[in-house]
């Protein structure tokens, strides 16, 4: 922390937790489709524009997107209230 803001992200979780298989579904599902990677470039670079000054802000503004890309995936159909902190 410096100035009261983050000056680096880290996230720990262990292999196997649901955080962690959904973090490599939403980069399987990125991998697979080049519309999603270009989509979730321009999320991010108008967050990053909004949000310059408040990482959790841009983060939360995130997980709407990051949500949608999972509902579509068979594997975790349901509840996403995770936090969507995914790169």
């Amino acid at each position: 922390m410096e100035n009261d803001k983050r000056t680096a992200h880290l996230q720990l979780m262990l292999e196997g937790e649901e955080r962690w298989e959904k973090h490599l579904i939403f980069r399987d599902k990125l991998r697979e489709n080049r519309h999603l990677v270009e989509e979730y470039a321009t999320i991010k670079y108008k967050l990053a524009q909004e949000f310059q000054d408040d990482r959790e802000g841009y983060t939360e503004a995130k997980k709407e997107f990051i949500d949608k890309v999972l509902s579509e995936s068979s594997t975790f159909k349901g509840d996403h209230n995770e936090q969507g902190d995914t790169q």
